[in-house]
């Protein structure tokens, strides 16, 4: 991936302002890329838009591939005459700081279904949609996965889709019509957004779901053994999790992916990079070595090392799609393999201020021009909340000051009032050439707008922003900043 000095926004849709409950692919998303162009941005950084199984986690969906319903925007189905407003409005829900899932859900799917009701599915646009393969597999899942009360698929009593019921094939269009209208709406949103010169980075998790129609219809190239998981993902015991840390996610089986020519991932890489103009691959270290744990002890204290596809995938890769436009999640245990692939294949890595300033080795000034540095990422702490919560060190502290100095040309010393633009302002002067920000430390929210706690089952991903959330951020200035560090 080549990158240019430019700098963007990690905001996930879910977050945005709207009065449906929950941000969505809409009005609220188009208004934000207006705001990236004013403050002279060039990238919009989101999580994945994947459908969760259970729970409201992006990084275990039921598809690689699926887009989340609750995304979908109702205004543009007002506008589009698929509901009436005078319906809609009856559903509108308040503006929370925290997502209501279950509230959102029931109502999104009663308007969904009245859509669902006054759409001509019979059109060449929806039949054309309906025959791609992963449409078919999802909707086929979905249904079934319903059916059996979303049971693992492994206990499942009905395992065969009859279409000639018609409640069946009712359910199986409605699953295909949600993803049609995802879609859509979707793709508009990229094309306005690329009109406006705005660039969106996806991210892609290594790992998908065991309740997911890539692995109900992949069995073959997943560790399992009579449909139940052998082993599952995870990392070991460190510095920061005694315990080390369990993902439940099935493993592959990198032979039997070699044996296809990894046609699977280059599915799957291939559609992403049609989605979005570039990803970020999640836990690229996996693709050198895993963890794996016993599925039957779950303790990552029991796991051991796998050895990962290397350049066996990136070169199938490269050689079927060309450049691929991709950030490498390097976060944690890197290795000289992991930095070898890394450099074959031109993938940027990540830079974390929020680890990187109690580490000698790490310079901003310094840095390799090819990297990505964040403030922190989604699955950190907000920067107030970091500093507030006294997540650093003093000799952190002591460095970022010293380097705060050197860029000012005067003697600097953080605050709780400054900590977030501090921070900003030294990701910009970096040596970096892009650098992503969190919306919430251009905020300077504390600790409560965190998105996400790894390894917290409950709570994450419900935070949502003000409807006046813009007129908080000094946009002139970040503009200005933009200017001065020629990004």
């Amino acid at each position: 991936m080549k990158l240019e000095r430019s700098c963007g926004i990690l905001l996930h849709p879910t977050m945005l302002p709207t009065e449906w409950g929950i941000g969505d692919l809409g009005p609220s998303a188009y208004r934000f890329i207006d705001f990236l162009v004013s403050a002279k941005q060039s990238y919009w950084q989101i999580l994945p838009l994947t459908y969760p199984e259970k729970g409201n986690s992006p990084y275990t969906p039921l598809s690689s591939f699926a887009g989340y319903p609750n995304l979908i925007s109702i205004d543009l189905l007002i506008e589009e005459g698929l509901i009436s407003e005078e319906l809609a409005n009856q559903h509108k829900i308040q503006l929370t700081k925290f997502i209501d899932y279950e509230l959102v859900t029931k109502t999104k799917s009663l308007l969904l279904k009245e859509s669902f009701k006054n759409y001509d599915y019979n059109n060449n646009e929806f039949n054309q949609f309906e025959q791609l393969s992963w449409v078919k597999e999802f909707a086929t899942f979905k249904t079934l996965y319903d059916v059996n009360n979303q049971k693992d698929w492994c206990n499942w009593d009905i395992t065969s889709l009859d279409l000639s019921d018609t409640l069946a094939e009712e359910t199986y269009l409605f699953n295909i019509f949600q993803q049609f209208i995802f879609m859509k709406q979707w793709g508009k949103l990229k094309d306005y957004a690329a009109r406006k010169g705005i660039s969106i980075i996806g991210d892609l998790p290594i790992y998908v779901s065991y309740n997911s129609s890539d692995v109900y219809f992949n069995r073959d190239l997943f560790d399992l053994e009579n449909n139940r998981m052998l082993h599952i993902a995870g990392v070991p015991p460190d510095y920061f999790n005694e315990l080390g840390q369990v993902w439940d996610n099935p493993l592959y089986r990198w032979e039997k992916h070699e044996e296809t020519a990894f046609s699977w991932w280059i599915n799957r890489i291939k559609f992403q990079l049609e989605m979005f103009d570039s990803i970020r691959l999640d836990h690229f270290i996996g693709f050198c070595r895993y963890w794996k744990i016993p599925a039957e002890t779950a303790d990552a204290r029991d796991g051991q090392w796998g050895i990962g596809p290397k350049d066996k995938l990136f070169d199938t890769l490269h050689n079927t799609l060309g450049r691929i436009n991709i950030i490498a999640e390097d976060l944690g245990l890197i290795n000289e393999d992991v930095v070898a692939l890394q450099e074959s294949y031109s993938l940027p890595g990540m830079k974390v201020l929020h680890f990187c300033l109690d580490d000698d080795r790490y310079n901003p000034f310094e840095v390799k021009e090819e990297t990505v540095v964040y403030t922190g990422t989604h699955d950190n702490n907000t920067t107030l909340g970091w500093y507030q919560n006294e997540e650093y060190s003093d000799y952190g502290i002591t460095r970022l000051n010293s380097f705060l100095t050197d860029i000012r040309k005067v003697e600097s010393s953080c605050s709780q009032e400054t900590i977030s633009k501090d921070l900003i302002e030294l990701a910009y002067h970096s040596k970096s050439k892009l650098v992503i920000i969190p919306v919430q430390d251009l905020l300077n929210l504390d600790s409560t707008y965190r998105l996400n706690v790894p390894g917290l089952a409950k709570g994450n991903w419900a935070i949502r922003l003000d409807k006046d959330f813009y007129g908080k951020i000094d946009t002139a200035n970040l503009a200005k900043m933009v200017n001065a560090t020629k990004r």
